[in-house]
């Protein structure tokens, strides 16, 4: 009698940059994917020298080579699961989005434009516009802190997160999670309530 296969383990793919500390990037991905028992892929698209303080160097990497990784893990590994977090510039959007498109898998993306310490990563308002076009419609859920959804919002004095989500999800956001709200104890969302994109909840 032939021994059942173990279950195959979850595939997650986390599109995103290098954090020399280990506390972020596709480091904190691998340790969360590991933490559920799933099996983590990445796809590197920068490298950052940074820690909790903030960011002191950071450069991208090249577009064929993040293409070439996307390419392989996506046909050879494939994934059960998405996420993309650094924007860098507005090519790396376009190629991002263009790779993912047909993928089963659901997105999350994760816009790491502003870092916990205040610096910035996010690759100019051409790569902002981008991420908004693109990957927000394609995301099942958009995850910014609270700076980054003032940034992506353009609503850069504004106090009041489900605000903030509510605009994003106007912007074609499917369901949104404001995190690192001042003064919150919890995460504040917005999602799209039967098909009314200016809903908060």
């Amino acid at each position: 009698m032939t021994a059942p296969r173990p279950p195959r383990r979850t595939r997650c793919l986390t599109i995103g940059s290098s954090d020399s500390s280990g506390g972020a990037g596709i480091q904190g991905d691998l340790k969360a994917f590991a933490s559920v028992g799933a099996y983590g892929a990445t796809v590197l698209v920068g490298v950052t020298a940074q820690s909790p303080a903030g960011v002191i160097a950071s450069a991208p990497v090249d577009l064929d080579l993040v293409a070439a990784q996307l390419d392989t893990v996506l046909t050879d590994i494939g994934a059960d699961g998405v996420k993309v977090g650094t924007t860098w510039s507005a090519a790396l959007m376009h190629l991002v989005a263009d790779r993912l498109a047909g993928i089963p898998a659901p997105l999350v993306v994760d816009p790491v434009l502003v870092t916990a310490a205040g610096s910035g990563l996010s690759g100019g308002q051409d790569a902002v516009d981008a991420l908004c076009e693109r990957l927000l419609p394609m995301a099942a859920v958009t995850t910014p802190n609270f700076a980054e959804a003032r940034r992506l919002t353009g609503l850069t004095d504004e106090t009041d997160p489900a605000v903030l989500a509510g605009a994003l999800v106007r912007r074609g956001a499917r369901a949104v999670v404001i995190t690192d709200v001042p003064g919150a104890a919890v995460a504040v969302g917005a999602a799209v309530v039967g098909g009314d994109r200016g809903r908060p909840a």
